[in-house]
């Protein structure tokens, strides 16, 4: 592996493993090799009327054995005052907590945390359920700042639980999603103005046009929950015209009514505006006989299905309808519906070809979208069945081949010229998320080990010195650069960490 391609493998220290763990998703236990997709994962706010039991479990042990703990679940404008809620221990005592709330500069409480919360005494258990409050205190309109105190009792001090800052009877909101449709931008979310007790208004600007206003009164039963003296009239769902291409904001605005600020920016966001068609080849592979073309095409102008051509070298074939049901296209983009799937089969050619995959352009706009190119390489001869790793030593490249007898990756390497021999088969026994040569500080990554012999070779990126420089360069890889493991290039390590399966075959050709 790396500059000796013998050497021992081993876990990078705890807190690079840690480290690592925490940013791709991947746990890792002493007994075995990581394993899973590496994966990124955005975090959205939670929406009104969420069940507070996930804030539990941000509020640990508290700083000092003896001081009282807790969360302040919400704080906001609830009609002539501010609404505080949450919960709070002391862990003196199982009896319910006390607070004070601080609005500016006056002091109203103490109250009594004797609210049931379940969800806290499942967290914490052994105080019982007795900890939560909810309860407005006054406030006149204007800027103001509310913070909340948990009383200690006994040995300890008294903690601040949270601040928040806001204007007391100016309109506020929340925007839920904002997307591209095939017939505008589609705008959801709610509003309210406290002094309405009812329905209000919004208006929403798009990039400089104004446009409304529109009634937000809309069943929402969530804002109800958070704000039960209003009703539960305030939600907004509509679509406004597209503005112009290219990277647009769009705003929301509540309209005031009565005492308060006329209107209140509830958020904007930027909505990308083109006409271009858009898609993904997910599979151009290789089996014995044929290609097989595959993926999802669509335009953002409409919902129809789109149509797309292939060429492979000089020639052109299609057009095709991509129209098969892809209920995932549907999710990750609501509005243009799921028809927009292709599935083609061509002969394989005499040699290898270049293929590319172009989606149509439908509606505004007039050029078609090249998806992508990609090269098909034929299948070694004598190389076996099924799923399994193709690893030609002479020609320095790899197939990666599913169950289905298609290639799902192939691309070039560097290895070792003869080494493993060919003619040998080997199985994928572990996965290592950072490994080690074992001298010279050479380190590598997306470690998919396959030699069972102590030899510790697999395929991985390329190696770096201590000093993060690489032993070669991506192109590079064709050549024999190694010392008997496999390297790779960044994009296809990672594709093969995540497409490996313990135990898959190893086939050198």
């Amino acid at each position: 592996m790396g500059g000796a391609g013998r050497g021992r493998l081993r876990r990078w220290v705890a807190a690079a493993a840690a480290v690592s763990s925490a940013l791709v998703g991947i746990g890792a236990t002493p007994a075995h090799a990581d394993d899973g997709d590496v994966t990124a994962v955005a975090l959205a706010p939670p929406a009104p009327g969420s069940e507070p039991e996930a804030a539990v479990g941000l509020a640990t042990a508290p700083p000092a054995p003896t001081d009282p703990f807790g969360y302040l679940d919400a704080a906001h404008p609830a009609g002539e005052g501010i609404r505080v809620a949450g919960w709070v221990i002391d862990p003196d005592t199982s009896s319910p907590a006390q607070i004070v709330v601080q609005v500016d500069t006056n002091w109203y409480g103490p109250f009594a945390a004797d609210r049931t919360r379940g969800d806290v005494e499942r967290v914490h258990p052994g105080w019982g359920s007795r900890h939560g409050y909810d309860l407005v205190v006054p406030a006149a309109p204007g800027p103001r700042s509310v913070c909340v105190h948990a009383l200690n009792v006994g040995p300890g001090a008294n903690v601040v639980q949270g601040c928040a800052s806001f204007t007391v009877d100016d309109p506020i909101g929340w925007i839920d999603s904002m997307l591209r449709t095939p017939d505008g931008i589609r705008v959801a979310g709610w509003a309210l103005d406290e002094d309405a007790r009812g329905p209000s208004d919004i208006v929403v600007q798009v990039a400089d046009r104004w446009l409304g206003p529109f009634r937000a009164e809309l069943p929402r039963g969530d804002v109800a929950g958070l704000f039960p003296w209003a009703g539960d009239r305030h939600g907004f769902d509509l679509t406004v015209p597209l503005p112009a291409e290219g990277n647009q904001p769009v705003c929301v605005h509540a309209l005031g009514v009565g005492p308060g600020a006329a209107s209140t920016l509830v958020g904007c966001r930027y909505v990308v505006v083109s006409h271009a068609p858009f898609g993904y080849l997910d599979t151009a592979g290789v089996n014995s006989s044929d290609m097989r073309i595959a993926g999802w095409a669509a335009d953002p102008d409409t919902s129809a299905p789109t149509e797309i051509v292939v060429q492979i070298g000089d020639a052109w074939y299609g057009p095709y309808r991509a129209d098969a049901e892809r209920p995932d296209v549907a999710a990750a983009f609501p509005g243009i519906g799921a028809n927009h799937g292709f599935d083609l089969r061509f002969p394989m050619p005499a040699r290898n070809e270049r293929v590319c995959v172009y989606a149509q352009n439908l509606g505004e706009g007039s050029a078609p979208l090249l998806m992508d190119c990609r090269r098909m390489v034929a299948v070694p001869a004598g190389s076996g069945e099924g799923r399994r790793i193709v690893y030609d030593n002479l020609g320095q490249r790899l197939w990666l081949i599913g169950s289905d007898g298609y290639t799902a990756r192939s691309y070039a390497i560097s290895g070792r010229y003869l080494d493993p021999a060919p003619g040998t088969q080997h199985r994928v026994y572990g996965k290592f998320r950072y490994a080690e040569a074992g001298h010279d500080d050479i380190t590598m990554q997306y470690f998919v080990a396959f030699n069972p012999s102590g030899l510790g070779y697999g395929f991985h990126t390329i190696p770096v010195w201590g000093d993060g420089s690489p032993l070669q360069s991506e192109s590079e890889l064709g050549q024999f650069r190694s010392a008997g493991c496999v390297r790779q290039a960044l994009v296809d390590a990672v594709y093969m960490w995540n497409w490996s399966q313990i135990g898959d075959l190893v086939v050198v050709v």
